[in-house]
């Protein structure tokens, strides 16, 4: 059972959503039903109807905000972290992905989770493979400092950086585990792993691509 937000009735988009977020992260895509998020949102089903459509509908426009605030949120990150050290450039870049699953699960969850069936579920693949070529500009941008050039290999690199997060976000999501911990088990995985990654290895993409 959804209880009623409380105070005033709320109808900015934005309210409506944030009941919407909460009523579909408590019962799934396929359970909640439009008097719940009506009912959470202090509004009617057809004040609902008319803001932001039907239940479909309202459940991408969920998608689409939490995948734009994750964007958002890591771009902001990277922008921080784009001329910095290497260490401290994967350290920002990590932890803003975990930071973000920290003051947003309930959203990060719908993004990545696996309901079957749901609508919308590209939305958050979509998100990452545009957050993955941001990554790769970023990678690019510092080989090109150390006076190499990385191409497809940046693109590989940023794959695995991002894969990384999420995997190890979710996993611990999941499975109750501390998500700072977390944070810093895959900053200290990834750091390690751009540090120690053969040169060799990135020509010999380069070579095949």
């Amino acid at each position: 059972i959804v209880s009623p937000a409380p105070g005033r009735r709320r109808f900015a988009d934005d309210a409506l959503l944030d009941a919407a977020l909460e009523v579909f992260h408590a019962r799934g895509y396929h359970a909640a039903q439009m008097t719940e998020l009506a009912l959470r949102a202090g509004t009617t089903k057809p004040t609902l109807y008319a803001r932001l459509g039907s239940k479909e509908q309202i459940y991408v426009r969920v998608l689409e905000r939490e995948a734009a605030l994750l964007k958002r949120s890591l771009y902001d990150a990277y922008e921080r972290a784009a001329e910095r050290p290497v260490h401290e450039m994967v350290e920002i870049a990590m932890l803003a992905f975990f930071d973000f699953a920290q003051t947003h699960q309930a959203g990060f969850e719908l993004l990545f989770g696996g309901e079957p069936g749901r609508p919308g579920e590209r939305i958050g693949e979509a998100a990452m493979e545009e957050v993955i070529r941001h990554v790769a500009g970023l990678v690019e941008a510092f080989t090109r400092r150390g006076g190499r050039a990385s191409g497809v290999g940046a693109e590989l690199l940023a794959a695995a950086a991002v894969g990384v997060a999420r995997e190890v976000c979710r996993y611990a999501l999941d499975n109750g585990h501390d998500l700072d911990a977390a944070g810093r088990l895959a900053t200290a995985f990834t750091d390690a792993g751009m540090l120690g990654i053969d040169p060799a290895a990135i020509e010999r993409v380069q070579a095949a691509g």
